[in-house]
């Protein structure tokens, strides 16, 4: 198990967690947190700057659909290794999971469409013509391309699970 290390960042330099498993990314990994608890899944990405850590677990026993994302803060991992499990992580799945999910979004998904539907269950969102953003309950959230659940950026979690479910709702 290797630690991270407790180094400052500067602006020219990768965040040390970036750095140190960068080489991971889209492997089956085990995140161990300092709390001594751990995560599973497939690791989709490190943030450079700040070192906080994108994880997708399979969830097979949800109508064999979902993929559950993982946000973890770089103050709270304590090291990172390829996960040796096999049948923990089943990477190829996630990954034809997410590849689904993205082509049912292009193929039926319009930024309009979706505004639309938002709208018929009471949700205001409006378009960032800059970004092709949804921009939903007045910036508390926002929906980027391809405007799938995996999409949705929002800093309330309840926010997050609402929109997240009625975008599943459009992707069936």
């Amino acid at each position: 198990m290797t630690a991270v290390p407790a180094v400052a960042t500067t602006a020219l330099t990768a965040h040390p967690i970036y750095e140190t498993y960068a080489e991971l990314l889209g492997d089956a990994v085990v995140v161990s947190l300092h709390s001594l608890a751990f995560l599973r899944g497939a690791l989709f990405g490190i943030d450079p700057e700040n070192g906080n850590v994108i994880l997708f677990e399979w969830l097979p026993d949800e109508n064999d659909k979902a993929v559950r994302t993982h946000t973890v803060m770089a103050h709270a991992i304590a090291s990172i290794e390829r996960d040796t499990d096999e049948s923990s992580t089943d990477v190829s799945t996630i990954r034809l999971r997410l590849a689904a999910t993205m082509q049912l979004s292009h193929a039926s998904q319009t930024l309009e469409s979706l505004r639309q539907h938002l709208q018929q269950h009471c949700i205001e969102a409006s378009i960032d013509a800059t970004t092709n953003e949804l921009i939903v309950f007045g910036g508390a959230a926002t929906i980027a391309p391809p405007y799938d659940e995996f999409s949705v950026c929002a800093k309330n979690d309840l926010v997050l699970q609402r929109l997240t479910s009625l975008l599943r709702l459009c992707n069936p």
